[in-house]
C-alpha cells in the first residue's frame, strides 16, 4: 500500500514552498523584475521558522534572496513590502526590500 503518513521532513517541506508562494507573489505585487535579489524577513511560529530555516538554500533559490533572516522582520523603513499571511495554517509576517538586478 500507499505510506499516507506525514513525516516532519514533508511538512517542512510543503511550509517552506508555501513561503516561497507568499515571497513570489509579494514580488509581483511590489512590481519587482524577474532578475531582482531581496532581503527577506519572514516572522512566525518555532515551527514555520524551522521550516524556513530547513529549506533555507531552497527559499533562498527560488526567491532570489540573498539574505533571509528568520525572526523578527522589520516594522520600519527597512523592508520595502510586508505582509501578514496563513501558512499551513500558522500565521507569520513576511518583509522583503528590493537589492535591485544581480545584487
Amino acid at each position: 500500500g500507499l505510506d499516507v503518513q506525514l513525516t516532519e521532513e514533508l511538512v517542512a517541506e510543503c511550509g517552506a514552498r508555501e513561503v516561497v508562494n507568499r515571497v513570489q507573489n509579494m514580488r509581483k505585487e511590489a512590481g519587482l523584475d524577474v532578475a531582482d535579489r531581496i532581503r527577506l524577513w519572514v516572522e512566525g511560529s518555532g515551527a514555520l521558522e524551522a521550516w524556513v530555516g530547513a529549506f533555507h538554500g531552497y527559499v533562498a533559490a527560488e526567491t532570489l534572496a540573498r539574505e533571509i533572516s528568520v525572526g523578527e522582520a522589520p516594522t520600519g523603513g527597512e523592508a520595502s513590502m510586508t505582509k501578514e499571511w496563513e501558512v499551513n495554517t500558522e500565521p507569520c509576517r513576511i518583509a522583503l526590500a528590493s537589492l535591485g538586478p544581480g545584487a
